[in-house]
């Protein structure tokens, strides 16, 4: 999606309270977690969209960031902290933003999330009827305001449709 289109659907997103978008990996000194509208500020072309009711701190692996220093032949740590999200079992949806690729071609985003979550047993456990209706209610949304593409796989905002008019190539 291009900017207004992105700034519609998280406009949508922020009037849900609880919803906020994490990194799939932070190296700071801090987890970050950002409010909807914010996101449009970042580079990121992945981040992951939480529920803010679901306690997301047992999917949260944090370590110190390592460097090779070659004057001494070894790893040596920091005091920067490298955070990762455990996606699979984790209550979070992931949100693949559009971008332009070193191309020049607008490429595809999605939105994407495991319905079942694998416990310490090894078994499938499902998420929730929340946790999918959430999802559902984001793809229903996205299929509403957007126009589906001729392949029937994708929706694209007016500013995809716009630049593709334009002659402009688009990789899915």
């Amino acid at each position: 999606m291009f900017e207004n289109d992105e700034s519609r659907f998280l406009e949508f997103l922020a009037k849900d309270k609880k919803l906020r978008f994490v990194l799939p990996v932070t190296v700071s000194t801090n987890f970050s977690i950002f409010e909807p509208r914010d996101i449009l500020s970042l580079d990121e072309k992945i981040l992951y969209l939480w529920d803010s009711s679901y306690d997301l701190h047992p999917y949260i692996n944090s370590s110190f960031r390592k460097f090779y220093a070659e004057e001494v032949g070894r790893f040596i740590e920091t005091d920067q902290m490298v955070y990762s999200i455990s996606a699979s079992n984790a209550p979070i949806i992931e949100y693949i933003r559009s971008s332009l690729n070193k191309n020049g071609e607008l490429t595809v985003g999605r939105i994407w999330a495991e319905m079942y979550a694998l416990n310490e047993n090894k078994e499938f456990v499902y998420k929730g009827h929340s946790f999918e209706k959430l999802y559902d209610n984001l793809a229903t949304w996205l299929r509403r305001n957007l126009k589906r593409g001729k392949e029937k796989k994708e929706y694209f905002g007016e500013g995809a449709i716009a630049w593709y008019q334009k002659g402009k190539p688009i990789k899915s």
